[in-house]
């Protein structure tokens, strides 16, 4: 019977651990630890500067930008202009409207040109596709350089982030007449 007896004690020390594991686990889950919307990656991280500024000077630009799913496939590729005109949005923070110039394939459900806007946090870019909807994001978000753009594509609600594609991105650049 001494086997017996280390074995439920055993047991009764692992049950005792795995509440202790997991009480932390479902208060902070009930505190509210679903991420943000416009937190996707570390954009709080990287203070307003000098990309901030060069982004600034040379958004005026149209950008082009293409979507791929996780497996590399193309999804759609979009042409936009940012605007200084403030946008309408229910999460915190300067966002701004975007125009939507160009678009190849179809658009993501939920996706409404005329409402999508941005924001700039540092080096960080992010592209709320659905600013028109509360609580219910599809979001495009990375770093920012002077030769372009590179993030990711991601679906957000109350209950967490799901990552659907990366996004490479480019200043348009003018035709050359010749």
């Amino acid at each position: 019977m001494k086997p017996r007896e280390k074995r439920a004690g055993s047991q009764y020390i692992l049950a005792s651990s795995m509440k202790a594991l997991v009480s932390p686990f479902v208060l902070l889950t009930l505190a509210g630890c679903a991420p943000t919307p416009g937190s996707v990656g570390p954009a709080a991280d990287y203070p307003a500067g000098k990309n901030q500024q060069e982004f600034a000077s040379w958004a005026a630009k149209p950008w082009a930008f293409v979507v791929s799913d996780l497996n590399g496939h193309r999804l759609r590729s979009v042409t936009l202009r940012f605007t200084d005109e403030p946008a309408d949005t229910c999460t915190p923070g300067n966002w701004k409207k975007v125009v939507l110039l160009d678009q190849q394939t179809q658009p993501s459900p939920g996706f409404t040109p005329d409402e999508a806007a941005y924001h700039v946090q540092g080096s960080v870019l992010t592209l709320n596709l659905t600013a028109n909807f509360c609580d219910v994001y599809i979001e495009i978000q990375g770093r920012i350089t002077p030769s372009g753009f590179s993030g990711q594509y991601s679906f957000s609600d109350l209950t967490g982030i799901q990552s659907l594609g990366v996004v490479h991105g480019a200043p348009v650049r003018p035709l050359r007449a010749d």
